[in-house]
């Protein structure tokens, strides 16, 4: 549902809930979704500054090395496929790209 939020650019309510999730969360510990949820709420916020671009790919690694971490621990077979997640994989692959311009990724800077 936040994820929604944040593609409907409704902000103010997805960083209201993701808030409420970290805090119902906080026993289990933070997970690689609600770090891929803070680096898009991040990036959806309006008067991105290089500061703000920073943290940005700072969440997103973090995201992305939960998730890594996470895959570590499955054994192997068809489940290790399933929850490695390939699809939030891409998804974490496409928010790296997302603030690149075209120009850049021709000229493979």
């Amino acid at each position: 549902m936040i994820e929604c939020k944040l593609l409907q650019d409704e902000i103010d309510d997805a960083e209201n809930q993701l808030e409420f999730v970290n805090v119902m969360q906080q026993t289990v510990g933070r997970t690689p979704r609600i770090a891929y949820l803070e680096a898009l709420l991040t990036i959806k916020k309006p008067n991105l500054t290089n500061q703000a671009m920073g943290e940005f790919y700072k969440i997103l690694d973090g995201a992305l090395k939960l998730q890594i971490s996470y895959s570590k621990t499955l054994e192997s077979g068809f489940s290790y496929y399933s929850k490695l997640n390939p699809d939030f994989l891409f998804s974490i692959a496409e928010l790296y790209l997302r603030p690149v311009s075209m120009k850049e990724m021709i000229e493979g800077n």
